[in-house]
């Protein structure tokens, strides 16, 4: 968003591209957010799945922010590309443990490690969970059994896109890794209603009125984006960038379809007049 813009609407910070302290929740997402609350609580293996852009980070950062006091331990991994040793090496360094040689060596460090914060949680978030090897899936599924002992010492949540499910979790290879989890959870786009509030509070946090948006600009916003807040969000600040270059109070319908031809391709940008 550009500075004029937020001189213009009187915000006190980007309303989109920077997330509110506390996150827009329709019932979907408050009712996931409950869910994987509970997970933590039981200690359990959970997976945070939906398409790009539906709000899946934004969720986990808010779960682990909630959790962050003295009864839990945050081991947030932002890409689940790496190689299975990449992985053990960046899980113990997020741990403060001296660097091992060995895949087996460094995954028995970090269990011990699990082991002696008892009777502190700690809760491993993988994020891009869909981008996992097979080789670092198995390390994955290691940090969760342990032949001698069968109680859980950690929470661990993947969070990736449907094709964590469809084209990893499917694989009978990944058998063993999916029966440990026990709880799925998917976050589908927001509906019209829902567009509707994520703009509102995303606006509120941001220092501005919640209906700077013309109705029928938030209808088309939706429809552009299929409900998927980033894209929203994206749509949303730019069209208010172009209201602001033209001195309008509130964001019309033409300026979110002159932001359409700017932030969406081609194909996606088209209209109806």
């Amino acid at each position: 968003m550009l500075d004029f813009t937020r001189a213009f609407f009187g915000l006190t910070d980007p309303p989109f591209t920077r997330p509110p302290a506390e996150p827009f929740l329709d019932p979907l997402r408050r009712q996931a957010l409950e869910q994987l609350e509970g997970l933590v609580r039981r200690r359990g293996f959970g997976a945070l799945v939906g398409p790009p852009g539906s709000g899946k980070t934004a969720l986990a950062h808010y779960l682990c922010r909630s959790l962050n006091d003295n009864r839990h331990r945050i081991v947030y991994v932002p890409f689940s590309f790496l190689k299975n040793g990449q992985l053990v090496q960046h899980l113990a360094a997020r741990m403060g443990l001296t660097p091992t040689r060995g895949i087996a060596a460094g995954l028995r460090a970090v269990r011990q490690h699990l082991h002696s914060l008892q009777p502190v949680n700690p809760v491993i978030v993988l994020d891009e969970a869909e981008q996992l090897e097979t080789d670092t899936a198995h390390v994955v599924r290691s940090l969760l059994h342990d032949r001698a002992d069968t109680a859980h010492h950690c929470t661990l949540i993947l969070v990736g896109t449907d094709r964590l499910v469809d084209q990893k979790l499917r694989l009978q290879v990944h058998e063993p890794l999916r029966q440990r989890i026990t709880l799925y959870l998917r976050l589908a786009p927001l509906d019209r209603e829902n567009t509707t509030g994520y703009i509102a509070h995303h606006l509120r946090a941001a220092g501005a009125r919640d209906d700077l948006f013309e109705p029928p600009a938030v209808e088309l916003i939706h429809e552009l984006a299929d409900g998927l807040p980033r894209i929203i969000g994206t749509l949303a600040e730019t069209a208010m960038d172009n209201a602001a270059a033209g001195q309008h109070s509130t964001v019309a319908l033409e300026h979110v379809r002159a932001a359409a031809e700017t932030v969406l391709p081609p194909q996606l940008a088209r209209v109806k007049p």
